[in-house]
């Protein structure tokens, strides 16, 4: 493949995956906001959402041999078409099994999307530039998924548009698929890398993806919560959201450049020991407007370079097959966290209002890099 090619195929792949983010964007807070308005109860809001951690982990066994039978490239497209399809029917059924099981299809299609997108741009990356590549297709991608709510008081909650612009630009992000040219990975001729088998390999890896899993259910969901009961406006509390969310994408590729050059498993252990101080400091500068949007801006970056320096690390380390299932891995535990990273945060602040949360990701970071540090910085 040429370097012109390659470059091509990489832009494309990274359009894809962030048109298609803007639609998960869109869909998480629009799905909720729906049923609020037709009177559901927080209950069943929370039971319908995690139907979308229950796809993600069910689909995840399917992966191969979907993969294997359909081809990287056609498999995204079909994902593209069932979420397309389930965002149709969802404004229009009164159904309440049927929003369940459309809810479980949109997890899981999300899920293969995602684990495809990260397999194949993975793959065509050469290792002196991984790190910067994957910083910026993960970039790109936290920032369309920021983007999608957007749309939700234009289209408005109360009719169907909102749900057919999330499907028309599903459509939209099958485009950038035709200037890929032959760049998909092969899959076939198997590999030896089994699901079970990398996370039993790969135990400190894994925990730093499950430790970013819950930035992404936990802190979306409960740092708000931790906001207001600790005495902040709501205004601050959205502040403080979006500087982790600038944090992210700032620091993304810093992080990929020094996955690039630097062992990335040391990496690994400074981000998480970076994550747990940040959330040891922030009852400390929660009243600092100024000490706590700077370390809001410093954890969100963390975070970002933590999924970055790992994913680097995965595509440096398989290939071909291998790597696809070490991809499926990873997309499991994203359900893994999904399903946890929430349930813990809300018993952590039950427990202890509202220090809980910051408590459990101090926790949580430190010992994650206990654990790097224990195995060495070579041993994933």
């Amino acid at each position: 493949m040429t370097p012109s090619t390659r470059r091509q195929a990489q832009i494309a792949i990274t359009l894809c995956a962030s048109v298609y983010g803007f639609t998960v964007g869109l869909v998480t807070p629009l799905i909720a906001l729906f049923f609020e308005h037709r009177g559901f109860d927080a209950a069943f809001i929370g039971l319908n959402a995690a139907m979308t951690a229950f796809g993600m982990i069910g689909v995840t066994p399917l992966v191969p041999r979907l993969a294997l039978a359909l081809g990287i490239k056609r498999l995204i497209i079909g994902c593209f078409a069932l979420d397309a399809i389930c965002l149709l029917i969802f404004p229009f059924t009164n159904l309440p099994w049927l929003w369940f099981t459309l809810r479980f299809l949109i997890g899981a299609a999300n899920n293969v999307v995602f684990i495809a997108a990260e397999t194949w741009v993975n793959e065509i990356a050469e290792d002196g530039s991984r790190g910067r590549l994957l910083a910026v297709f993960n970039a790109v991608l936290i920032m369309a998924l920021s983007l999608g709510p957007l749309v939700i008081p234009l289209a408005g909650v109360a009719g169907p548009w909102a749900f057919v612009v999330g499907a028309v630009v599903i459509a939209t992000a099958a485009l950038p698929l035709a200037f890929t040219g032959d760049s998909a990975p092969s899959l076939h001729g198997g590999g030896s890398l089994k699901l079970l088998s990398f996370i039993w390999m790969a135990p400190v890896l894994c925990c730093g993806v499950l430790l970013y899993t819950w930035r992404e259910t936990a802190i979306a969901s409960f740092l708000p919560l931790y906001d207001l009961h600790s005495g902040l406006s709501l205004e601050a509390a959205t502040v403080n959201l979006s500087a982790m969310g600038v944090g992210g994408v700032t620091l993304a590729y810093g992080f990929g450049w020094l996955a690039d050059r630097y062992p990335p498993m040391r990496l690994v252990g400074l981000c998480s020991a970076g994550i747990g101080l940040c959330a040891l400091a922030l009852p400390w500068l929660i009243h600092d407007q100024v000490g706590r949007i700077l370390l809001m801006f410093l954890w969100g970056g963390l975070f970002t370079g933590l999924y970055t320096v790992a994913l680097a690390h995965v595509g440096q380390r398989y290939k071909g097959m291998d790597l696809a299932v070490a991809n499926i891995a990873i997309g499991l535990l994203w359900g893994i966290g999904a399903l946890t990273g929430s349930s813990l945060a809300g018993f952590a602040m039950t427990l202890w209002d509202p220090q809980g949360l910051p408590a459990l990701f101090a926790c949580a970071g430190l010992a994650v890099a206990l654990l790097v540090w224990r195995r060495g910085a070579t041993a994933a």
